[in-house]
């Protein structure tokens, strides 16, 4: 089974698409589903796509090809391609908008903290060559009521981030957009429980 990391989040592909059990990705999308919206320095949403134990204990998560249909995309990236982005110019040749969500995790973390993964396409900073990125962010909630949410949307505030490439060898990641930042990034991610 592979496990992609980011950050100490791990998001383990499914099992066997038969779905044996009752693994909770073998759940439809919708049922017992979360939705997730994101705005701030980075904007995404995504509708009932979202399932309790994907990607690890207290967290819940999606994968785009079990799933068989889209199921979020970030709408805006403008802190890593505007003006003032931490990868200059060329972050708007690596991240183009509407990016497509292929897998995420949102989970609470060791000490309560706040954990997000997303991993979607971009290019090198020629614009060439495709890559797989993952951006993580970190953060705090903003409430202290039980993960994940019952009945109140559950709010989310990232501060920090961190962006790689998947299974790319030193010669890609070099002429990647990838870094991290502490402080300098607000995202606020609400995830909220959909009825089934």
């Amino acid at each position: 089974m592979l496990a992609l990391i980011v950050s100490g989040i791990a998001l383990a592909e499914p099992p066997d698409p038969k779905c044996p059990g009752d693994h909770p990705s073998c759940k439809e999308a919708g049922a017992d589903g979360y939705s997730v919206t994101i705005e701030g320095d980075v904007d995404g949403k995504s509708e009932d796509n979202w399932l309790l134990g994907v990607g690890g204990k207290n967290s819940i998560g999606f994968n785009a090809a079990t799933a068989g249909h889209d199921v979020g995309d970030f709408t805006s990236l403008h802190f890593f391609t505007g003006s003032d982005s931490p990868f200059g110019s060329v972050g708007a040749t690596c991240f183009s908008v509407p990016a497509e969500l292929t897998q995420a995790t949102i989970k609470q973390g060791k000490g309560g903290r706040a954990q997000a993964a997303f991993w979607f396409d971009g290019k090198t900073d020629d614009g060439i060559t495709s890559v797989l990125y993952a951006l993580a962010l970190f953060g705090l909630f903003d409430t202290e009521t039980a993960w994940p949410p019952e009945g109140t949307p559950h709010v989310m505030m990232m501060t920090d981030w961190k962006i790689i490439v998947e299974n790319e060898g030193k010669a890609i990641k070099s002429i990647s957009c990838i870094g991290e930042g502490d402080d300098d990034i607000t995202v606020q991610i609400t995830v909220t429980k959909e009825s089934s």
